[in-house]
């Protein structure tokens, strides 16, 4: 899964376990708004929330997509 955007593989990955957005951001204990503006990439994320998405998705490995889209 390269050149994805963090929003994107988000957007995956939530999708292959069938979760909405509003699933995903009560497991992440954030508002669905700021999920979806993660998704549209127009949110940074904090590192505790890439940890929270590493922890729930980690054969996605989140965290390394969002360092490589920040370089």
């Amino acid at each position: 899964m390269t050149n994805l955007t963090l929003g994107t593989l988000i957007k995956i990955e939530k999708d292959k376990i069938g979760w909405t957005s509003t699933q995903l951001a009560e497991k992440l204990n954030i508002s669905r708004q700021w999920l979806c503006d993660i998704e549209a990439g127009r949110g940074t994320p904090s590192l505790e929330l890439l940890s929270k998405l590493d922890d729930i998705f980690p054969k996605a490995q989140i965290f390394q997509t969002y360092k490589k889209s920040i370089r």
